[in-house]
């Protein structure tokens, strides 16, 4: 990927064609948000992971893992953790920044707590 590398991050031009993109986008940001329900299969991960604690002893979460899944994605195609700034560059971070939002149990009931992680 070409582009001026700065410390932490890389900037690259973006492509002329793409900017039609952002048009449609702002003609359609007036429109009905559509939500979408997602189903996966999650079999072999449950048994990797049960693998994993019977052969270490050590058990690690379900939400860890896609976490780690999630970053490591995003390691093979940083372009879907950068953002245009405001002279028409993206900008591409070496490290994504993971943010979990956990339950938790307090005095005046459950809430939630954001859990930021970095430099994935």
């Amino acid at each position: 990927m070409a582009g001026k590398r700065v410390d932490g991050y890389t900037l690259v031009p973006y492509p002329l064609m793409r900017r039609f993109s952002i048009d449609g986008g702002y003609l359609g940001r007036r429109r009905h948000i559509i939500h979408g329900l997602l189903e996966i299969d999650v079999t072999v991960p449950r048994r990797i992971l049960r693998d994993y604690k019977a052969r270490t002893g050590e058990s690690v979460s379900f939400t860890a893992f896609i976490i780690t899944c999630l970053a490591r994605a995003i390691e093979m195609n940083k372009e879907v953790h950068a953002f245009l700034n405001w002279r028409s560059r993206l900008v591409i971070y070496d490290d994504a920044n993971v943010n979990v939002m956990v339950e938790v149990d307090s005095e005046q009931g459950k809430i939630v707590i954001p859990r930021s992680q970095g430099g994935c």
